[in-house]
């Protein structure tokens, strides 16, 4: 993103690897290389109802700050910006 800012894309754990801890393990080796590049903020979207992503999210110091309506997936659909500040 430039300016001190981290963008994290596609934020997706295959199906089958889900409630191994490996998206735990993948957020937090992103935000130690966020941190120690010294973003000041990491930005990341996501889609509301994603529950136990939010959770991870959120529990990674990440801070929903917006949300609008799209429907650039083919179906109106809220879309949720998060941002996590440098620690």
């Amino acid at each position: 993103m430039g300016d001190g800012r981290a963008h994290l894309r596609w934020f997706i754990v295959d199906d089958g690897l889900r409630g191994m801890g490996m998206g735990k393990m993948l957020i937090q080796k992103a935000m130690a290389f966020c941190d120690e590049n010294a973003f000041a903020e990491t930005h990341l979207w996501t889609l509301q109802g994603l529950e136990p992503a939010r959770r991870l999210y959120e529990s990674n110091g990440f801070v929903l700050v917006d949300e609008y309506r799209g429907d650039q997936w083919g179906t109106e659909i809220v879309e949720q910006k998060f941002v996590r500040l440098l620690h």
